[in-house]
């Protein structure tokens, strides 16, 4: 009995290092999906960033997931708001919000770390910067009309955010501080 596979395109792939897609050709979208801006895709398991070479070529960025482009600006320090509590936090530029926060004592849920999970994706309340989303998990939609971001990858630039944690005060401890004071 023989087995034929049906005509179809397929995603090949070149690996100089097994552990790691890193130096190889990608053929791994449809050829009009890859254009000169960044595409993120999974290939055999791995987290890639394709692209369209000058020459017309697929290309991929060897050992990088999105999130680690950063929308192509430089970190910069910037000031979060906590919609719950009024409280704002400075985010250095070689600090993650979430860990800003965390550092502050807000209470945050995250996972990853790495913009995948979307654990740590969070409403904008309001921004008076520029979102720079390193994350992969928040849609192009979304991101586009500046609705959520993921604080653990994710940035301001140019100014500060308000989000909302989702992480309501807790009445009885806001009247133990009250009676405390």
């Amino acid at each position: 009995m023989s087995l034929t596979a049906p005509s179809r395109p397929q995603a090949v792939a070149s690996f100089a290092d097994p552990g790691w897609p890193a130096n190889g050709w990608y053929a791994a979208a449809r050829s009009g999906e890859l254009g000169s801006q960044p595409v993120a895709r999974t290939v055999c398991g791995h987290n890639l960033v394709l692209f369209r070479q000058a020459s017309g070529t697929a290309a991929a960025l060897a050992d990088a997931c999105w999130h680690k482009l950063g929308g192509g600006h430089a970190a910069e320090t910037f000031t979060v708001e906590v919609m719950e509590t009024g409280e704002r936090v400075s985010v250095a530029a070689d600090t993650s919000m979430l860990d800003a926060l965390r550092e502050a004592g807000v209470e945050m849920m995250y996972d990853c770390r790495r913009g995948e999970c979307g654990l740590c994706s969070v409403p904008v309340v309001r921004c008076d910067g520029v979102l720079d989303h390193r994350d992969v998990f928040v849609s192009e939609r979304q991101k586009a009309g500046g609705e959520r971001m993921c604080v653990c990858v994710s940035r301001v630039m140019g100014g500060s955010v308000t989000i909302d944690t989702g992480m309501r005060p807790d009445p009885e401890r806001r009247t133990e501080r009250a009676t405390a004071l």
